[in-house]
């Protein structure tokens, strides 16, 4: 369950500083996100989000308020440093391949042992037929450097990086505690207070009060986290560097 809720809130959190939807129309002054034939269910700034897909209103409003506080703290990524982030990319991607192929050498040769049982040998088959599809994967992969798949490479990279200083900027502005998430460490306390704070505010409102307690649980539930230890070091040094050999940090 863990696991679950947090790659979908990552997933989300990972666009939300990607070009804003083009499905926002003007009507009388006032934005339209969404088809005007289903029910209205949230504002965000001066638009109203009409929409039957949760998930959908929760990402149009952390990727407006995200995106304006990007703006506000006058959050941007380099060139260079997107260079650095692929860089350090290619090189952890380099170093996995190679501990996937010890990997599949290892199962190759466990395979052709007699003294296997049926739910062992089944077992290491499957591990290796997943290494072997990956490796098929980097091959194709390796295949491909069309100018189109660089820039959607550098695109995804400045998107995540991205993401990276909006968490860094929210941590060093509200603190509190930090949980792991595939993507990186995200500061959910601050996301949390920031989020309060913004609807206080007026920026943005549930009007389905069955989406707003939705909303809010991702970010109230200390269950469906791992956390940092508290005063840890790993905690204070969350935020130092995007990766341990790039340019990515103060």
């Amino acid at each position: 369950m863990k696991k679950q809720c947090g790659k979908i809130l990552s997933s989300a959190c990972l666009s939300l500083l990607t070009v804003l939807a083009t499905m926002s129309t003007a009507t009388g002054g006032t934005n339209v996100y969404g088809l005007q034939e289903d029910p209205l269910v949230a504002t965000v700034f001066e638009t109203g989000i009409h929409s039957r897909d949760f998930e959908e209103v929760r990402y149009v409003i952390l990727q407006r308020l995200m995106a304006r506080f990007a703006e506000d703290h006058k959050i941007v990524v380099s060139k260079d440093e997107v260079d650095s982030y692929l860089v350090a990319q290619r090189r952890f991607m380099a170093l996995d391949r190679q501990r996937r192929e010890l990997r599949r050498t290892e199962l190759t040769e466990q395979l052709q042992s007699d003294q296997l049982t049926d739910a062992q040998r089944s077992t290491l088959a499957k591990n290796l037929e997943i290494l072997n599809d990956l490796a098929d994967a980097d091959r194709d992969a390796a295949d491909d450097n069309s100018p189109e798949v660089r820039a959607y490479s550098e695109q995804l990279a400045k998107t995540f990086i991205l993401r990276w200083k909006v968490n860094r900027a929210l941590y060093r502005q509200y603190g509190g505690r930090i949980i792991f998430q595939q993507t990186g460490p995200e500061p959910l306390d601050a996301y949390r207070t920031f989020l309060q704070e913004q609807e206080a505010i007026g920026h943005f409102k549930i009007l389905d009060p069955a989406y707003e307690k939705k909303f809010w649980h991702y970010f109230t539930t200390d269950a469906l986290h791992d956390f940092y230890q508290p005063g840890s070091v790993e905690e204070a040094r969350a935020f130092d560097k995007l990766f341990p050999d790039s340019a990515v940090a103060e």
